[in-house]
């Protein structure tokens, strides 16, 4: 692990001012991660918040992308708002009829995802990394931190591993994933970077009832 100062890499998250007393990770890409902070698995497990903004990921729309997954040997999930896993650990979101997000397993940092951006003929990329940040929330008290900012039932009764919505939290527009990132049921959490503080703050105090904590990366890599 090398460790670096957010502001000597090409990339950074936009919260990583929010980041106190933290060490960041220099990514594949000469981006930052975040990768120790209150780190413990009983924060882990009691309730984390994970920046994951700068992993790569990308997003393509049109006629021809679920050609291209299955050409890449990606999973196509069957209808809107569900989300699948590779093989190893990457996941692919389907937004809508021809709209997809490709997301890295945070697992693996270093592991750069398939190039949709050069899908070709009928494929549009959606520029899904630099104008979103990807929070995680982890912890079992995520459905009740969430209750407080969203309006949308993400009980797992209703809304199970492998459910994306797309809605509106701390009123803030964005898109909520349930999936696992190892043996870990979490939120993931995209939002506009422009807005990205302000949410980062708004989950933080959701989270302050329940005694959640900001974490880092390395939780979830051990």
């Amino acid at each position: 692990m090398t460790i670096v100062e957010p502001q000597a890499c090409n990339k950074r998250s936009p919260v990583y001012r929010q980041h106190e007393n933290a060490s960041f990770e220099l990514m594949c890409d000469g981006a930052q991660s975040l990768s120790t902070l209150n780190d413990s698995k009983q924060q882990v497990a009691k309730g984390g918040l994970i920046d994951l903004s700068v992993l790569s990921r990308c997003g393509g729309r049109g006629p021809n992308i679920g050609a291209w997954l299955n050409k890449e040997n990606l999973p196509v999930p069957a209808v809107p708002n569900q989300a699948m896993q590779t093989a190893s650990g990457q996941t692919v979101l389907r937004l809508s009829k021809t709209e997809y997000w490709l997301l890295s397993n945070p697992l693996l940092p270093d592991e750069a995802v398939a190039d949709i951006y050069t899908a070709g003929e009928g494929c549009y990329s959606v520029y899904c990394e630099d104008g979103r940040s990807w929070f995680v929330l982890t912890g079992e008290t995520k459905t009740d931190v969430m209750a407080k900012v969203c309006g949308v039932d993400l009980r797992e009764v209703n809304f199970p591993v492998g459910a994306v919505v797309q809605t509106a939290f701390a009123r803030v527009n964005g898109v909520i994933l349930h999936h696992a990132i190892g043996k870990n049921k979490v939120f993931s959490i995209f939002s506009d970077s422009a807005s990205a503080e302000y949410l980062w703050l708004s989950l933080l105090d959701a989270m302050s009832e329940f005694g959640g904590a900001e974490i880092g990366l390395s939780m979830l890599l051990e």
